[in-house]
């Protein structure tokens, strides 16, 4: 007899016939238990690559993101500034999320101190860098580009030269002595403006909100006087008795119109 198959005969070592089995069973729960163990590792190693770069640097950084910049180019943003700590880690974590795609343009606040998760939703959500600017009542637009370049947050040149032609409720094609088509129509009042505004998108605000605290009730009650219907700067500046230039504030003009007789 066979000394393997004395020894199976006591009870020791193992069937010929099963070996082969047996030892692919071993290999197999070896193979898996490395990989479980892989698993792991690599799930503490992103997790950790999502902390914080710096979690005692509070300080703020401003980034600037640049419209039309993708998910990569983001991120290299970000690790050039130090803000995460692995680039294809932070790729990940945006794409698991579903926000790779929404990451937004504009000027950003972020710190050290905030994990990729925080700085990932802080993008996706537009929650930009802004500014607090108060325009005074009787500011002409080239007082209003004056104090937006004095502030950093536009140029005055950009500015005076799109308010020249910029009329958003001007039906008619020019104004007889009237050198900015928008002067009259930016709402004085104290913003908040993204760093990273256009020029088009700070002078759509300001009409916009002009449009929404006086246009409404000026059309209504234009409307109620038997006015003919030309556009919004019509009885703003032609029937308050105001000069073309329209160098009055806007709420100013409104009250004036307020106060005059209705037609009955």
């Amino acid at each position: 007899m066979k000394p393997d198959r004395l020894l199976f005969f006591f009870g020791f070592g193992s069937s010929p016939a099963s070996r082969g089995p047996r030892r692919t069973g071993n290999w197999a729960l070896v193979f898996l238990a490395i990989l479980v163990a892989g698993l792991a590792v690599a799930s503490w190693w992103y997790d950790k690559q999502l902390e914080p770069a710096e979690i005692d640097d509070a300080k703020a950084v401003l980034i600037k993101i640049k419209p039309g910049a993708t998910s990569g180019e983001i991120a290299d943003t970000l690790a050039d500034k130090r803000l995460i700590r692995n680039r294809t880690a932070f790729l990940f974590a945006a794409k698991s999320a579903g926000l790779d795609k929404s990451l937004q343009a504009g000027e950003y606040f972020l710190s050290r101190s905030m994990n990729a998760k925080q700085i990932i939703e802080v993008v996706a959500k537009g929650v930009t860098a802004d500014i607090q600017i108060t325009i005074p009542e009787g500011f002409t637009v080239e007082q209003i580009g004056s104090l937006l370049e004095e502030k950093k947050v536009a140029r005055k040149d950009r500015f005076l030269a799109l308010a020249r032609d910029y009329a958003p409720f001007d039906t008619a094609e020019s104004r007889p002595g009237v050198k900015y088509r928008a002067e009259g129509f930016l709402f004085p009042d104290t913003y908040r403006i993204n760093r990273g505004a256009s020029e088009e998108e700070i002078l759509k605000t300001l009409s916009d909100e002009f449009s929404r605290k006086v246009g409404a009730e000026i059309n209504a009650q234009a409307k109620a006087a038997g006015m003919p219907k030309k556009g919004l700067w019509w009885p703003v500046c032609s029937l308050t008795g105001l000069n073309w230039e329209c160098r009055c504030n806007p709420v100013r003009r409104f009250n004036t119109f307020s106060a005059m007789p209705r037609k009955s």
